[in-house]
């Protein structure tokens, strides 16, 4: 299977240290992954790297690294209890007319800009869709389970 995974969970600043040269070679990769079977459905941080990276998210987040912005990982923690179409609409409003005070981390709570005039609608939506994605499963847990024998 074909991952960019690798180029996005390093530490620090991962893909900006990529340049001309780690580029080349990251697409000299993903050439050879295709080999004539196209069906092969990039994951979920795939898509999301992909799409980040087209939209410039990826110059302040990563998926598990902290960079300038929370990873995409923390913000799930973050909201882990949250419904996820609660989340859903509080991070498209975050992402498209900015926050500012939720991660006092970041630059001192001076929060993440708007990017209402530089990504599009539908790739918001598709972004947060992607982070969401990214949650690890709730396990449920039963009363019974809970029992001592």
């Amino acid at each position: 299977m074909c991952t960019l995974g690798f180029l996005i969970s390093g530490e620090g600043d991962g893909v900006r240290m990529l340049g001309k040269w780690g580029l080349g070679v990251a697409g000299l990769l993903l050439a050879g992954c295709g080999g004539g079977d196209n069906s092969q459905e990039l994951s979920v941080a795939d898509k999301l790297f992909k799409l980040g990276h087209m939209n410039g998210c990826i110059e302040c987040h990563r998926i598990s690294a902290t960079v300038v912005g929370p990873s995409w990982d923390a913000i799930n923690e973050r909201y882990k209890d949250e419904d996820a179409a609660n989340l859903k609409a509080m991070l498209i409003q975050s992402v498209t007319y900015g926050s500012q005070g939720k991660w006092h981390t970041w630059k001192g709570g001076a929060g993440m800009p708007a990017m209402e005039k530089r990504v599009s609608k539908e790739h918001i939506e598709q972004l947060v869709d992607y982070i969401i994605a990214l949650r690890p499963a709730k396990t449920a847990t039963t009363d019974a389970a809970q029992v001592k024998e």
